[in-house]
């Protein structure tokens, strides 16, 4: 009978080792293993000689974690046989970025010796961006025919760079900078910068003007007054200049308003501001704003300040504007658990205080003492939308209370009938005790013995 030759045995091929070291007695900790590794380099260095590099480590992660011993043992095995060149020096490229981006010099030289087809449009662009003009340097030597791009300039000047900014700006391949440098420098509140790109030609025109809400969001305040001053908001998009009126106010940052009142008074532009300062619940800028500007707020301004709960400048608001927005800014307040705000809306409006939306939105966010309070001192009830929110939302004592409580406008036959509401509470406030996560929202749909289903 013949017998089938066996095949030979796989070869073995180590990717990581388990070292087991014996502490001395009372030191035991991680960091007394460490110091007898880091104490034995030879021994480290034999042992990874005889490793397979994991293949989970690319050039590029390995450049970015700073692993400089991976690095060698990686390009002993790369590119694989089969690898593209093209996209084996698009990976050298993205490890020279990284490497770049440490500051690394000596890696980034490395990688120079051992890639090929290397590419360092990106890495030029990283280093003027982190301000490293040595690598800046090496890199341009390096490669005299590379062309340079003006992201370059661009990213020192996000970056505040002004060195390297300077020296590209003189270097005989500089290719200037875009538009964006402007932008980029703006964002970030580089005044200098700012000055320094005004001064060599860059446009201050009214496209900077997202770069400036940003600035203003930032706190930014010289950067962005620097800039505004060359702008004339007669000739600018109507709603930038709006918007940068009301980005310091709501950050209830009163200097800048008072810069941004005669920046805007000179040249005729509306101030609309008290809205942004009232959403934020600064009141100092609210009465500031009431006493020195003429436009005042909208209709949304108090539905806003409710919405967010702020109670001083919501009464503020009761008493100086008279228009009749007391019930949505009241629905709002209820809405978001507000209870000392609807409370008081509801004693200084009168009798058209709320609507049933209050305590729709109470019940469906779950707010019990709000709802408890609607019912108790209110007349308005809510719709069949109530019940139903609160139970699909899991706010069973929210739902207890408005089937205890049906003729404020719950019609509770219509759920009785199709999930025998009450035993169907009953059994769900049990368990969102014990089992949390058990009921969803399929258990309540379309199926006459949910409660039944429940308890078996």
């Amino acid at each position: 009978m013949d017998v089938a030759p066996k095949s030979p045995a796989p070869t073995l091929t180590l990717t990581s080792v388990l070292a087991t070291l014996r502490a001395s007695d009372g030191d035991e900790t991680a960091a007394s293993a460490r110091a007898l590794v880091g104490a034995l380099p030879h021994v480290v260095d034999a042992i990874s000689s005889f490793l397979q590099p994991p293949w989970i480590w690319s050039l590029t992660r390995a450049c970015e974690r700073n692993l400089r011993t991976l690095v060698p043992r990686l390009t002993l095995h790369l590119p694989r046989p089969d690898a593209d060149p093209l996209v084996w020096a698009c990976e050298c490229s993205r490890a020279l970025i990284a490497a770049a981006r440490h500051r690394d010099t000596a890696m980034v030289e490395w990688l120079h010796d051992h890639c090929a087809r290397l590419m360092p449009l990106h890495a030029l662009v990283e280093a003027a961006r982190i301000g490293d003009l040595a690598t800046l340097q090496w890199l341009a030597d390096r490669h005299p025919r590379a062309p340079w791009l003006p992201g370059m300039m661009d990213a020192a000047a996000a970056t505040g760079q002004l060195d390297t900014l300077c020296w590209l700006h003189t270097h005989p391949k500089s290719a200037g900078f875009s538009p964006n440098a402007l932008s980029g420098a703006i964002r970030g509140g580089h005044t200098t910068t700012v000055k320094w790109l005004l001064a060599n030609g860059a446009d201050c025109s009214g496209s900077v003007w997202e770069a400036v809400h940003a600035a203003l969001r930032n706190g930014h305040n010289e950067t962005a007054t620097c800039i505004m001053t060359r702008i004339d908001p007669y000739l600018s998009e109507y709603y930038a200049v709006l918007l940068a009126c009301a980005i310091p106010a709501k950050r209830g940052d009163l200097a800048m308003i008072r810069w941004m009142q005669a920046y805007t008074s000179e040249r005729r532009v509306p101030f609309y501001a008290m809205d942004a300062a009232s959403d934020g619940g600064h009141l100092h800028v609210v009465q500031w704003l009431y006493d020195h500007r003429p436009e005042g707020c909208s209709s949304h301004a108090m539905v806003g300040t409710a919405h967010n709960g702020h109670m001083d400048v919501v009464q503020w608001l009761y008493k100086h504007k008279k228009d009749d927005v007391g019930v949505f800014a009241i629905d709002a307040a209820a809405e978001h658990g507000h209870l000392e705000i609807s409370s008081s809306g509801c004693s200084q409006t009168g009798a058209r205080a709320a609507t049933a939306a209050a305590m729709n939105g109470a019940a469906a966010r779950g707010h019990l003492r709000v709802a408890q309070w609607l019912h108790t001192h209110r007349s308005e009830g809510c719709s069949r939308h109530a019940l139903r929110s609160a139970v699909l939302k899991r706010h069973y004592d929210v739902a207890f209370f408005l089937v205890l409580h049906p003729w404020r406008g719950v019609p509770f036959h219509l759920f009785s009938a199709k999930f025998e509401l009450w035993e169907l509470l009953d059994i769900a406030r049990m368990l969102q005790r014990k089992l949390s996560g058990v009921l969803n929202i399929r258990m309540l749909r379309g199926r006459d013995n949910v409660a039944t289903e429940v308890l078996n």
